[in-house]
């Protein structure tokens, strides 16, 4: 899904459709909310568990620290917080 791969795709294969695969667009959102958090933190103490939880699924087997540290967040009202539940 890089810049180079895109513009291959479009020179080499004119006609074709690109399809993008759950799993990299999971990577992407993980990335992105990861990104978020360091920047954060850098400017705000951030609960314990945060960089693990924010980096699971809502869906996923979360420690009571985890979520904890998620609902501190959202109390927080942290950008983070936000980040996450949008992924």
């Amino acid at each position: 899904m890089s810049g180079a791969f895109i513009s291959g795709i479009k020179t080499h294969f004119v006609n074709s459709n690109i399809t993008v695969d759950r799993f990299h667009v999971v990577q992407l959102f993980s990335k992105a909310v990861d990104e978020v958090r360091r920047k954060e933190a850098k400017e705000v103490r951030m609960p314990r568990a945060a960089r693990w939880a924010t980096l699971k699924a809502a869906e996923s087997d979360l420690t009571e620290k985890q979520l904890d540290a998620l609902a501190e967040l959202e109390a927080m009202d942290l950008h983070t917080a936000e980040a996450w539940r949008i992924c």
